[in-house]
This record gives structure tokens, C-alpha cells and sequence, in this order.
């Protein structure tokens, strides 16, 4: 597109390809914020354990897991940017710095929610496939709403951790 055309190639590629795109931008937004908020989460509850323990325990990082923060604190919701959501101030700065309004949401017609920062998988299963061919699949179930992509981030990181020491290890 020449220069100040932008806006016009914008339109000229299919509403559904834009939708998509605004979604992905969504769930962008969304995911740096879910990000920030687990790491505040656990910074909270290592502070809190530092001042009700007066003994310092080797292991106690070690033995540290999200499962011991609070269940209502759990119960965050975050929003999803869009024409009815406005953004919390950390997604402002980002719309700001990416040159993105909240009526680029209302022109496409896509609009926002509250979403919960932590959803849980059912019915998930994994399968490793041919070694040679390095295949991986995965089924498993969301609530809607929930994000895909923040699941599957996390499961990989487990992954991470499970085989750092031993990458032919099973995860049974």
C-alpha cells in the first residue's frame, strides 16, 4: 500500500481475516495481562510466607506452588479488550504504544468481555507419536472464552521442567 493508504488495505482484505486478527490482538492483551497478574500473585504469596514464618526452610521455593495462593484470588477476572470493554491501565499502554482505539474494535464490530485468569482443562489427553517424525497431540476442553494458547503455554512449560534433566523421561 502506498504511504497513507494503510486504513484502505486494511479493508480491502476480508472481514473474517480482520476479525481473526483483532481476536488474536484480544487475546495478546489478555495473555501479557493473565502473565502479569499470576507473577503479582506469587510475589504476593512468597512476601506473606516471608512475614508469618520465622524459620527459613531449604526446600521452601522448591516446595512452593500456585495451588497455595488463596482460591479468591484465583477468581480474577481480566478484561478482553474491546468496543464494550474498556482496557485496565497496563492494556491502555499497550493500545497506546501499538496505535490501536477502542474504535478500531467498534468498526469490526468486535467486542469485549471480563474473563476469568484461570479456567480449567477437562477430558485432556496427549500422545506422543513416531520419534522420527516428532509428533505431538493433544484434546482437551475449555470453558468458552477461555484461551487455548494460555493452556497449551503452561502445559509446555511443564513439559520443560519434567524433561530438563531427563529428555527421554515419561511423563507417566
Amino acid at each position: 500500500a502506498r504511504f497513507g493508504d494503510a486504513e484502505r488495505a486494511l479493508r480491502a482484505v476480508p472481514r473474517k481475516n480482520r476479525t481473526i486478527w483483532l481476536h488474536a490482538y484480544q487475546a495478546r492483551l489478555f495473555n501479557d495481562d493473565a502473565s502479569r497478574a499470576v507473577l503479582a500473585l506469587i510475589a504476593a504469596d512468597k512476601e506473606g510466607k516471608k512475614k508469618t514464618t520465622t524459620t527459613d526452610s531449604a526446600d521452601d521455593d522448591q516446595s512452593h506452588s500456585l495451588l497455595a495462593l488463596r482460591a479468591a484470588e484465583w477468581q480474577t477476572t481480566l478484561p478482553l479488550v474491546g468496543a464494550t470493554t474498556p482496557p485496565n491501565p497496563s492494556q491502555a499502554r499497550l493500545l497506546e504504544q501499538d496505535g490501536v482505539t477502542l474504535d478500531d474494535f467498534r468498526r469490526e464490530k468486535c467486542n469485549g468481555a471480563a474473563r476469568p485468569l484461570v479456567a480449567t482443562a477437562t477430558h485432556v489427553s496427549a500422545t506422543f507419536g513416531d520419534a522420527s517424525k516428532q509428533t505431538f497431540v493433544m484434546d482437551f476442553r475449555l470453558p468458552p472464552g477461555a484461551f487455548a494458547t494460555m493452556f497449551l503455554r503452561e502445559y509446555c512449560d511443564t513439559i520443560d521442567v519434567c524433561f530438563q534433566d531427563d529428555p527421554t523421561a515419561s511423563l507417566d
